[in-house]
This record gives structure tokens, C-alpha cells and sequence, in this order.
């Protein structure tokens, strides 16, 4: 007798074996999606904390030792005058000698809305004169609340130590399922100015 198709049996066992083939690949699939997607939020939490921090150590940098406020540290406000060339003279350094400042530069989470943008705790901003520049806009949103003047989620602090500073900035961000994933860097950065 000549096999013309297959068998009900066969048949049915051919379309339980691709059932379950395709069951795992869509499984693979979900996780795979879910990894891209957690990847992504971290990768975006770390490029805002990273961008944050180059801008914020070039400036600590540049300051004046004298004028940073160490004595009000560890907090969340940082304070400093860097050098500049006031005078028109190619350097931040006067005709006899002396160095030129600044005004003073505010580094703090943005609790009073000073860039009037209407987002809040969740900037991190730099203010100096009438000029405010956002270096980091997300900042974890419960990083305004505090026991005790210490924030019980650092978004930003700073700390002196060694003659320096500790500075850290926390960037949170979320997936696609809404889960928030956060970043902390840390740098020691040390005023080069007398």
C-alpha cells in the first residue's frame, strides 16, 4: 500500500513538538526583550551620572581650594569659585600674580525649581550668576527626602576627604515595565588652585 500523508497520530505529534518550539523561542524571546530593555535603562542611567560628573570634576578642578565649602560638607550643596581669566589676559592669573576667580558656582538638586522648568528634586543643577545648567536630570525622585539633614537616597553628595572631595552622583532610569534600575558613581577630585 502506498503512503499517501501522514497519520492523525502523526500529525498531531508533529504540531505538539512545534507547539513546544515555538513555546521556547517566544520564552527566549520575552527574557531577551526584557534584557535589551533592562540594559537600556542602566545604559541611560549611567551616561546621565557619567555626563554629570565630567562636567562637575573639570569645574571642582579648576577652584579654588580656599573657596570650596568644606566646612559645610558632607552634603548635598557644593559650593566653589574655579579661576578664570577675568582680566583679558590669556590666564586666570592677574599682572601680579594672583589668581583670578569666579563667581561662586552652586552644584545642588534642583529642590527650589531654579531653571523654572517645573521639574524639581530630580535635577541635578550648576548655578553661577544668573546662568543655571542642568547636568543631570534623573536624579532618583526619592532623593529629596531626609532624616536629619542626610538624604536617605543620595542622588547627590559630596563629601571632604584627604584634601579632596568625594563626589557622588545616583541616576536612575526605567525599563519599559516601569522598574526603575540606578546607577552611583564616585570620584575623588581634588581643587588644583591655591
Amino acid at each position: 500500500m502506498l503512503d499517501r500523508g501522514f497519520t492523525l497520530i502523526e500529525m498531531m505529534l508533529s504540531l505538539a513538538v512545534m507547539a513546544i518550539v515555538t513555546g521556547v523561542l517566544a520564552g527566549l524571546s520575552l527574557g531577551i526583550g526584557r534584557t535589551a530593555s533592562m540594559q537600556r535603562a542602566t545604559i541611560t542611567a549611567t551616561e546621565e551620572a557619567r555626563r554629570a560628573m565630567e562636567t562637575l570634576v573639570a569645574r571642582v578642578r579648576a577652584a579654588s581650594v580656599l573657596t570650596v565649602n568644606t566646612a559645610s560638607l558632607p552634603g548635598d550643596v557644593l559650593r566653589f569659585r574655579p579661576a578664570t581669566d577675568i582680566n583679558g589676559n590669556g590666564t586666570a592669573v592677574d599682572v601680579n600674580g594672583r589668581l583670578e576667580l569666579g563667581p561662586q558656582v552652586t552644584v545642588q538638586p534642583d529642590t527650589a525649581d531654579v531653571n523654572a522648568d517645573g521639574i524639581t528634586v530630580r535635577q541635578l543643577v550648576m548655578t553661577q550668576g544668573n546662568t543655571t545648567r542642568v547636568l543631570c536630570n534623573t536624579l532618583p525622585p526619592d532623593s529629596a527626602k531626609k532624616t536629619n539633614g542626610v538624604p536617605l537616597v543620595p542622588g547627590f553628595w559630596v563629601a571632604a576627604r584627604n584634601g579632596g572631595l568625594d563626589i557622588t552622583i545616583q541616576a536612575e532610569a526605567r525599563d519599559n515595565r516601569g522598574r526603575p534600575f540606578r546607577v552611583a558613581l564616585t570620584e575623588f577630585v581634588a581643587a588644583r588652585n591655591p
